[in-house]
């Protein structure tokens, strides 16, 4: 794995955690607990205090960014707790490679939003299989209504999605053929 790879999937990992880093009113930099930065702030918001434009900037940008990953880590849970109960001898998504089709490649490079990417021609071997991730149900959904939408997942009909948002889970080997961008 090249250094781009290792320190994007590190970034991600760390997006994924619940510290932060957020700037006080003076402009300094603070790792913050944003669970705690922000029962903090609802506690001094209830006494009165008030805060400023920045200060409630930030609030909010951090309860949206907890509110997002909350739902993605609850989406997440859903789909491999069905995973588990009813298809357990597929791949699981938490332990897998990410693979798409060359058609795939575009949609992905946008819809990952980052310029920042080795792309790779790979071969694949072991256990692999292919979902589509227009499939994967809405985060915004309870856990029960995930779980239940998961069916769709991890029992793909190809009928009604894109093909080029194909994805496929790779738990094995995969050999690099060409280093392509």
């Amino acid at each position: 794995m090249d250094d781009k790879f290792k320190n994007g999937m590190l970034k991600r990992y760390n997006e994924f955690t619940t510290k932060t880093s957020i700037l006080d009113v003076d402009g300094n930099i603070i790792d913050k607990n944003i669970h705690d930065y922000l029962a903090r702030a609802l506690f001094e918001i209830n006494s009165g205090k008030k805060f400023s434009k920045q200060e409630l900037e930030e609030i909010l940008k951090l309860s949206y960014r907890a509110s997002y990953y909350g739902n993605m880590f609850k989406r997440e849970t859903a789909l491999e707790n069905y995973r588990k109960d009813n298809v357990s001898t597929l791949p699981s998504r938490l332990h897998t490679i990410y693979l798409t089709d060359e058609k795939g490649i575009d949609y992905w490079v946008n819809a990952l939003q980052t310029d920042n990417y080795t792309l790779y021609r790979v071969e694949a071997s072991g256990e692999i299989f292919k979902t589509n991730e227009q499939l994967i149900p809405e985060e915004m959904l309870s856990y029960k209504d995930v779980y239940e939408s998961a069916y769709n997942y991890w029992h793909p009909n190809f009928k009604h999605v894109p093909d080029y948002t194909n994805e496929y889970l790779v738990k094995g080997k995969v050999k690099v053929l060409e280093k392509i961008k």
